[in-house]
């Protein structure tokens, strides 16, 4: 039997969803009431390193285009 204390981490961005999901994450995809889309990570240690490692390079490569 599973265990059923798994926690999870949710996420609004898409972006970040599917980048996390083509490192290997597996995401569930819920609505809201207010139809917004949440994406659902078990949360893992692997999966904070991940996520983490990617806002860095979100900061370190965010180029902001003026045009």
């Amino acid at each position: 039997m599973e265990n059923q204390n798994k926690t999870y981490y949710q996420v609004k961005q898409v972006y970040l969803a599917n980048s996390l999901s083509f490192l290997g994450f597996r995401y569930y995809k819920f609505n809201t009431y207010e139809n917004e889309q949440i994406y659902s990570f078990e949360d893992t240690t692997e999966f904070r390193e991940a996520l983490t490692t990617m806002c860095k390079l979100k900061t370190k490569y965010n180029i902001h285009y003026n045009n």
